[in-house]
Protein backbone atom coordinates (compact mmCIF):
# COMPACT_ATOMS: atom_id res chain seq x y z
CA UNK A 1 0.00 0.00 0.00
CA UNK A 2 1.67 2.92 -0.76
CA UNK A 3 0.20 6.70 -0.15
CA UNK A 4 1.87 9.66 -2.24
CA UNK A 5 4.66 10.20 0.32
CA UNK A 6 4.69 7.03 1.95
CA UNK A 7 4.77 3.07 0.68
CA UNK A 8 3.77 0.26 3.31
CA UNK A 9 6.43 -2.66 3.53
CA UNK A 10 5.08 -5.88 5.13
CA UNK A 11 8.16 -7.96 4.59
CA UNK A 12 9.85 -9.22 6.16
CA UNK A 13 7.94 -7.06 9.05
CA UNK A 14 5.61 -4.38 8.25
CA UNK A 15 6.96 -1.12 7.96
CA UNK A 16 5.95 2.77 6.18
CA UNK A 17 8.93 4.61 4.57
CA UNK A 18 8.86 8.11 3.44
CA UNK A 19 9.14 8.01 -0.56
CA UNK A 20 9.72 11.52 -0.65
CA UNK A 21 11.93 13.76 1.44
CA UNK A 22 9.75 15.80 4.28
CA UNK A 23 10.93 18.41 6.36
CA UNK A 24 10.75 19.17 10.07
CA UNK A 25 7.03 20.58 11.00
CA UNK A 26 5.92 19.29 7.65
CA UNK A 27 2.23 17.07 7.85
CA UNK A 28 3.12 13.33 7.09
CA UNK A 29 -0.22 12.15 7.44
CA UNK A 30 -4.10 12.93 8.53
CA UNK A 31 -4.92 10.29 10.38
CA UNK A 32 -8.99 9.55 10.44
CA UNK A 33 -10.67 6.56 10.96
CA UNK A 34 -13.80 5.23 13.06
CA UNK A 35 -13.97 6.66 16.78
CA UNK A 36 -13.96 3.98 19.80
CA UNK A 37 -14.39 4.49 23.86
CA UNK A 38 -12.13 3.03 25.35
CA UNK A 39 -14.78 0.41 26.61
CA UNK A 40 -15.95 -0.50 23.20
CA UNK A 41 -12.73 -2.14 22.68
CA UNK A 42 -12.21 -6.12 22.87
CA UNK A 43 -10.86 -7.02 26.25
CA UNK A 44 -8.31 -7.66 27.08
CA UNK A 45 -7.21 -5.20 25.17
CA UNK A 46 -4.04 -6.50 23.46
CA UNK A 47 -3.65 -5.10 19.72
CA UNK A 48 -2.46 -1.88 18.75
CA UNK A 49 -5.02 -1.45 16.20
CA UNK A 50 -6.00 1.38 17.44
CA UNK A 51 -5.01 4.97 18.78
CA UNK A 52 -5.39 6.72 21.76
CA UNK A 53 -7.13 10.58 20.69
CA UNK A 54 -8.71 11.89 23.90
CA UNK A 55 -8.81 10.26 27.61
CA UNK A 56 -10.69 7.31 26.56
CA UNK A 57 -11.79 7.85 23.02
CA UNK A 58 -9.54 5.66 20.43
CA UNK A 59 -9.32 6.32 16.43
CA UNK A 60 -9.38 2.63 14.56
CA UNK A 61 -6.04 2.97 12.40
CA UNK A 62 -6.34 2.05 8.86
CA UNK A 63 -3.56 -0.41 7.62
CA UNK A 64 -1.19 1.84 6.25
CA UNK A 65 -1.37 3.86 9.90
CA UNK A 66 -1.00 0.59 11.98
CA UNK A 67 2.05 0.10 10.04
CA UNK A 68 3.63 2.94 11.22
CA UNK A 69 5.97 0.93 13.78
CA UNK A 70 7.14 2.87 17.44
CA UNK A 71 10.56 3.82 18.84
CA UNK A 72 11.91 5.47 21.40
CA UNK A 73 13.81 8.10 19.20
CA UNK A 74 10.92 9.22 16.84
CA UNK A 75 11.19 11.27 13.86
CA UNK A 76 7.85 11.82 13.67
CA UNK A 77 5.02 12.26 16.50
CA UNK A 78 0.85 11.98 16.46
CA UNK A 79 -0.41 15.55 16.93
CA UNK A 80 -3.87 15.47 18.37
CA UNK A 81 -5.09 18.74 17.44
CA UNK A 82 -8.61 18.69 18.14
CA UNK A 83 -10.37 15.49 17.54
CA UNK A 84 -11.27 14.31 14.84
CA UNK A 85 -8.10 16.33 13.31
CA UNK A 86 -5.06 14.01 14.41
CA UNK A 87 -2.29 14.01 12.05
CA UNK A 88 1.57 12.82 11.79
CA UNK A 89 4.23 15.32 11.73
CA UNK A 90 7.65 15.31 10.97
CA UNK A 91 9.98 16.06 14.10
CA UNK A 92 12.81 16.35 11.89
CA UNK A 93 13.57 16.03 8.04
CA UNK A 94 13.22 12.58 7.33
CA UNK A 95 14.87 11.42 3.90
CA UNK A 96 13.63 9.30 0.59
CA UNK A 97 13.64 5.40 1.96
CA UNK A 98 13.87 6.22 6.01
CA UNK A 99 11.24 4.49 8.00
CA UNK A 100 8.61 7.00 9.42
CA UNK A 101 8.07 6.09 13.39
CA UNK A 102 6.92 7.42 16.90
CA UNK A 103 6.58 7.12 20.07
CA UNK A 104 3.19 5.62 20.80
CA UNK A 105 3.69 6.42 24.49
CA UNK A 106 3.27 10.36 23.81
CA UNK A 107 -0.66 9.89 23.59
CA UNK A 108 -1.20 7.39 26.12
CA UNK A 109 -2.78 7.39 29.50
CA UNK A 110 -4.86 5.17 31.32
CA UNK A 111 -4.69 2.95 28.55
CA UNK A 112 -3.68 -0.29 29.76
CA UNK A 113 -1.97 -1.51 26.70
CA UNK A 114 1.79 -2.04 26.76
CA UNK A 115 4.70 -4.27 25.01
CA UNK A 116 8.23 -4.33 25.04
CA UNK A 117 10.10 -2.34 22.91
CA UNK A 118 12.55 -3.95 19.99
CA UNK A 119 13.00 -0.36 18.18
CA UNK A 120 16.55 -0.96 18.90
CA UNK A 121 17.44 2.79 19.40
CA UNK A 122 20.30 3.81 21.49
CA UNK A 123 18.01 5.24 23.94
CA UNK A 124 15.52 2.37 24.09
CA UNK A 125 13.70 2.29 27.18
CA UNK A 126 12.77 -1.43 26.81
CA UNK A 127 8.91 -1.38 27.07
CA UNK A 128 5.94 0.74 25.33
CA UNK A 129 3.79 2.20 27.73
CA UNK A 130 1.41 5.05 29.02
CA UNK A 131 2.96 8.89 29.00
CA UNK A 132 3.52 8.96 33.01
CA UNK A 133 5.55 6.29 33.00
CA UNK A 134 8.23 7.56 31.00
CA UNK A 135 11.87 9.42 32.63
CA UNK A 136 10.64 12.57 33.63
CA UNK A 137 13.68 14.38 30.82
CA UNK A 138 11.79 12.38 27.97
CA UNK A 139 8.72 13.94 29.28
CA UNK A 140 9.98 17.02 29.32
CA UNK A 141 11.41 16.88 25.88
CA UNK A 142 8.45 15.79 24.26
CA UNK A 143 6.31 18.85 26.19
CA UNK A 144 8.66 21.45 25.02
CA UNK A 145 8.15 19.83 21.23
CA UNK A 146 4.50 20.71 21.86
CA UNK A 147 3.52 17.36 20.83
CA UNK A 148 1.80 15.84 24.25
CA UNK A 149 -1.72 15.72 23.91
CA UNK A 150 -3.92 17.80 25.87
CA UNK A 151 -5.95 15.46 27.90
CA UNK A 152 -2.38 13.75 28.68
CA UNK A 153 -1.30 16.83 30.41
CA UNK A 154 -4.71 17.76 32.06
CA UNK A 155 -4.11 14.17 33.32
CA UNK A 156 -0.77 14.66 34.46
CA UNK A 157 -1.30 17.71 36.48
CA UNK A 158 -4.13 15.96 38.38
CA UNK A 159 -1.80 12.71 38.62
Amino acid sequence: MTSMRLELRTSPRQQVFATDKILEDEIILDIHGPLRLRHDLATPYLEDKHLQVGDYLYIELDELTNGINHSCDPNSAVIVDDVPHVFLAALRDIEVGEEIVYDYSVTMFNDPWEAPCTCGSTICRGKIQEFRHLPEAVRKRYIALTVVPKYVLDKMKGA
